[in-house]
Order: C-alpha cells, then sequence, then structure tokens
C-alpha cells in the first residue's frame, strides 16, 4: 500500500473513532434526518472534512440494514442520499467491502479500499465501546489522480489539525446536548471525559502529544507498545536520542522547517531505537495542535508501525535484485507467455537477444515476430501436442530443439517450464526459460564421431557396426547385404616396409 493510501486509510480510521455511539443511534430512530440535529451537526462537519481537502470528492457514514447498506449522512448534497436510513441505498458494487466490518471481521489494509478508476473510496469502522462492534462505517472518497500526487501527503498532515478540531467539536456537541438539563451537567461531562479517554487509549494508532523535538507530555499505550518504551522512559528521552542516526538529519531538516512555520507539518518514515539496542521502522506524521509562533508551541504525532512492510519490501528488493542477477547471467533467457500457437510473450529477459538476435520488444505481444516463427519448423507440432499433454498432467516441460535466430544461423536450445494455472484449473500463461545449448551438441557431436569412427582411418568402427546391425536386422529392413574382406596381408606390408606404410595403405584402401 502506497503512503497516501495509508495517510487516508489512517485519517477515516482516525474520524471513525471520535464519533459516538449515541450520535449513530440517533440517526436510527428517525425517519426525518433533515431536521434532526446531531444529522445536521455530522452533515456540516463532514461537509469541513470535504471542503478543507481538495483531493476529498465526499465523505459519508454508513449503516446496515437487513442486508443492505445505506447512507446515514453524507457531506454531499444529494437528495437521494439526505432521506430516510432505509431509502438512500448504498451502490451494490461497493457493498462487500462494507459489509465485512458489520461482520465482524478485521478487513486487511487493502479490503478497506475500493477503486473504480476516477475514485478511490476508503472504509473504516465506527465502533460500539462496550464490544468492539461496527455499529456504522465511515467512507471517504478521493479522486485517485489527487491521491497520488505529492500534494496529497501536505493535505492530510494538515487535516491532522482539522480532524483536532473537528474531534473537539463532536465532544463538546454531545456535551451540550446530553446536558440541556443543568443539574446533570457534572455527570455527563465525565460520561463524555470517559469516551474520549478510552478512545484515546484504543485507538489502533500511536497518539503522543507534547513540543520540541520529542519533548512529550502525553502518550497513549499504541505509541508506547510500537515504540517499545514505557511512557516514563519516553519523557526522559527525546527523538534525537531515539532515531537511527541515518535517518535523524532528515528528520532533523523536516523539524526545523515546521518550527519555523514553512510547513504545517510534515511526515517521514524512520526507524527508531528498541530499548534491546535494535531498529524498528515507523511511519511518523507531525501536525500543530494550536496555532501560535512560540518555536515550543504543543503538537501531535502520530505513529505506524511499518516495520513487517519495511522489511517486506526490502526483502522483495532483494529478491528481485537476486532475480535480475540471475536472468541476466544465464545462456538464455526467461519468459512468460500466453498458451497459444504463437506462444505470444508478455515478459521476455534481456538474455531473449543474444540468444535470438532480437530484442524483447521485438517479440513482446509478437509485436514483430512471434516466438513460434523462431522456432525450427520440424519441431513446432511436437512442441505444441507435448506442451498439451504436459499442461494437462500439470507436470514440468523439458525438450531441446533447434531456433532459427535473427541472422539466420541455427541454434539448439534447451527448453523447461510450466503452466501458471487460474482457480478454476485454467491455463493463465506458461513460464519458463529457455537455454542456448549449441556448444554442449557440438561436444556432444564430436564426442559421438570419436566413438563411432577409427581413429586411424576415420571409418565406422566395429561398435557404430554391430549397432547399426542391430537396428537394421528387421524384417522391413530386408534384403541386407553385409561385405566382409580379409586385410592380414597387411601384416607382410608392416613387415616388409614398417607399420608406418601399412597404415598409409590401410588409409588408401
Amino acid at each position: 500500500m502506497s503512503k497516501e493510501l495509508g495517510c487516508a486509510l489512517r485519517l477515516a480510521t482516525a474520524t471513525g473513532a471520535f464519533i459516538s455511539e449515541d450520535q449513530i443511534t440517533s440517526l436510527y430512530q428517525t425517519n426525518d434526518l433533515e431536521h434532526n440535529d446531531r444529522y445536521i451537526f455530522l452533515k456540516k462537519n463532514l461537509q469541513k472534512i470535504e471542503t478543507s481537502i481538495p483531493q476529498i470528492s465526499s465523505a459519508y457514514l454508513l449503516s446496515k440494514i437487513n442486508g443492505k447498506v445505506f447512507y446515514l449522512v453524507s457531506s454531499a448534497n444529494n437528495k437521494i442520499i439526505d432521506g430516510s436510513p432505509q431509502t438512500a441505498i448504498f451502490p451494490h458494487e461497493k457493498e462487500d467491502h462494507v459489509l465485512q466490518f458489520f461482520e465482524g471481521g478485521t478487513p486487511s489494509p487493502d479490503g478497506s479500499i475500493h477503486n473504480d478508476g476516477e475514485i478511490t473510496s476508503i472504509y473504516a469502522p465506527v465502533q460500539d465501546n462496550t464490544n468492539g462492534y461496527a455499529i456504522a462505517v465511515i467512507g471517504i472518497d478521493y479522486y485517485t489522480k489527487a491521491l497520488r500526487a505529492e500534494a496529497m501527503k501536505r493535505a492530510l498532515i494538515s487535516s491532522l489539525t482539522l480532524l483536532g478540531l473537528f474531534i473537539l467539536l463532536i465532544a463538546g456537541y454531545t456535551i451540550v446536548m446530553k446536558n440541556i438539563c443543568i443539574k446533570s451537567i457534572g455527570g455527563k461531562l465525565q460520561e463524555n471525559e470517559t469516551l474520549l479517554k478510552n478512545v484515546f487509549q484504543r485507538i489502533p494508532v500511536g497518539i503522543a502529544a507534547g513540543s520540541n523535538f520529542g519533548k512529550f507530555s502525553i502518550i497513549n499505550p499504541t505509541f508506547e507498545k510500537i515504540m517499545g518504551w514505557t511512557k516514563e522512559e519516553l519523557f526522559q528521552h527525546g527523538w534525537k536520542e531515539l532515531t537511527h542516526p541515518d535517518n535523524l538529519p532528515l528528520n532533523i531538516e523536516k523539524y526545523e522547517r515546521f518550527k519555523k512555520g514553512e510547513t504545517d507539518g510534515y511526515s517521514i518514515e524512520k526507524r527508531v531505537k528498541k530499548p534491546d539496542g535494535s531498529y524498528s521502522w515507523i511511519q511518523l506524521e507531525v501536525a500543530s495542535l494550536v496555532e501560535s509562533d512560540e518555536e515550543d508551541r504543543l503538537h501531535m504525532w502520530i505513529i505506524q508501525d511499518i516495520n513487517d512492510r519495511k522489511l517486506a519490501k526490502e526483502k522483495l528488493e532483494e529478491s528481485e535484485r537476486s532475480k535480475s542477477v540471475l536472468l541476466s547471467n544465464i545462456p538464455g533467457m526467461a519468459y512468460r507467455c500466453l498458451y497459444n500457437r504463437d506462444w505470444t510473450m508478455i515478459f521476455v529477459s534481456e538474455g531473449c537477444y543474444e540468444l535470438t538476435g532480437y530484442r524483447p520488444e521485438n517479440l513482446l505481444n509478437s509485436k514483430d515476430v512471434s516466438f513460434n516463427d523462431l522456432i525450427k519448423e520440424e519441431y513446432r507440432e511436437m512442441l505444441w501436442l507435448e506442451w498439451e499433454k504436459i499442461l494437462a498432467m500439470h507436470t514440468t516441460f523439458r525438450r531441446e530443439y533447434q531456433v532459427i535466430t535473427a541472422s539466420g544461423d541455427s541454434k539448439w536450445v534447451l527448453e523447461t517450464g510450466q503452466g501458471v494455472y487460474g482457480r478454476n484449473g485454467s491455463v493463465e500463461a506458461i513460464e519458463g526459460i529457455i537455454i542456448d545449448i549449441s556448444n554442449l551438441k557440438k561436444k556432444e557431436e564430436e564426442v559421438q564421431y570419436i566413438n563411432d569412427h577409427d581413429n586411424l582411418t576415420d571409418l565406422y568402427n566395429r561398435q557404430y557396426f554391430e549397432k547399426k546391425l542391430s537396428e537394421m536386422n528387421r524384417k522391413e529392413e530386408l534384403p541386407l547385404s553385409v561385405l566382409i574382406a580379409d586385410i592380414n596381408g597387411l601384416h607382410l606390408i608392416n613387415e616388409a616396409f614398417g607399420q608406418h606404410e601399412g597404415d598409409l595403405v590401410l588409409i588408401k584402401s
């Protein structure tokens, strides 16, 4: 998942975490949402999120009623949506992404995202604090192109301040609405304070507030868990001591610009030190909590553990590097092709040029020539039938045959490969390697020639004669004639003129 999608998902998750159960419940209890105070309040604040971030198309809350997904409230001014919860139906093609939250599962980050081309939708649950079940789902739609842009990072960082304001507005609104009766103000304040405290303690991202370069004043449990230090230990340290030396210069540079007011916040991936001396990767986002020109103004740090993702990425990059080195050094080419008569190539390695005389781009999608055209004609049907049998048996293909290069030369190759199958068992593609064995074939032919010929006369030897006699000793080969000559008389020449002269006579005869 990209940084931008990760930031967008965390924004949705954090927004959903600060919407109370009572606010959602009140929306279920009325069919006249347009005149419901809490509906109006939520709608206005969702609209503030939409207008403050140009990349956002719309923001909305969703509910599940009788197995179907409906809009509860949306930032969009749409009569179809601004009705009752039972009439504003959510698009069917997106339902699966939302229903998984109501079914008690914990969707993967990729499962919380839907992309239909122009719009990318991010979903996060609004949970019941007592049992953790989703009582609603918040959705935020982004313009896909804008989401991928570099400006999105800045917009999302800036939105943290807006989110903080949104949280305070929701909390304040809840307090006001629940405390119309002056006599119950104390108890209701306590209730809302407990609610916000529980959310802060349970939110699945690390949050801390403080000043300067890591002078922490408040830390939530997730922050402690990700960092690996207790909050008491963190109060004694700062980012300078905890940040990996290789990541520290960039972190300080970004912080100095932030401190001078040149940026509203910043985001960085860096390694932090653990108590055992090891380092772990985190995603850090920083934003001001209050508008102030003071250098030690209060700001917020939000962190996420990305160590597994980073290590997986590094492992993948190392694997790709090793594979690239391997492919560049094999005496041939690796390929992936479609299962058709042309063997249409959808990937070929750089070794293709040395093997065939054609560049990869010449063969890809059979642009200039198909791979089948390179195979010597007498092998084409045999190879097709052999692959047909191999793919049906789900085994490995291994055959030697000849190809014609771009210069017209003939080369012997060894191909090994196997099928790539879909869930229904159909062949999606074929993958394998094709190695140049021309030199090996030449050596084999030389060895075979030596085995079949007499070293002195260069004629076929007795071993070859007996092998051929065995092969031809069949009814269909009859009649068969064999000529036998007695050359014992050459011994007289050897005795009279020497063995060398005798050998010359034998060769000439």
